[in-house]
């Protein structure tokens, strides 16, 4: 397989504990997922995140066992953590809710480091 052949000219894959498929657009899903075939063939310890543009792709992901992730989601949490409780797009869920509180605590936290960098300077 020539996509393997490639990251093994590259790096020692059996040192490679963790790998990150990220593609681009919708064209290239094929070969993120023959990528992500031959390197759980080859190489079953290296554990496989795909990026995914939309849950009917990451389904078939999940089939090879390949963790899926979504940019675009993460993005709309953090949108989502910013509108007022009467938006459209704000949480209705607890776990959502809970989502938006942690992140408003990580950035309070880098928020509060970013000050103190500042004020030393």
């Amino acid at each position: 397989m020539q996509f393997v052949e490639n990251l093994e000219e590259r790096c020692d894959m059996n040192k490679i504990s963790q790998m990150y498929i990220c593609w681009n657009t919708e064209e290239l899903f094929s070969d993120a997922i023959i990528l992500t075939v031959a390197v759980k063939k080859k190489y079953p310890q290296i554990e496989l995140f795909v990026r995914m543009f939309d849950e009917e792709l990451a389904e078939i992901a999940k089939t090879i066992d390949a963790t899926t992730f979504s940019t675009s989601a993460f993005a709309f949490q953090l949108l989502q953590n910013k509108v007022r409780n009467t938006s459209g797009i704000y949480p209705k869920s607890r776990d959502t809710l809970k989502t938006r509180k942690n992140i408003s605590k990580k950035r309070k936290v880098v928020k509060t480091v970013y000050k103190k960098k500042k004020n030393n300077h």
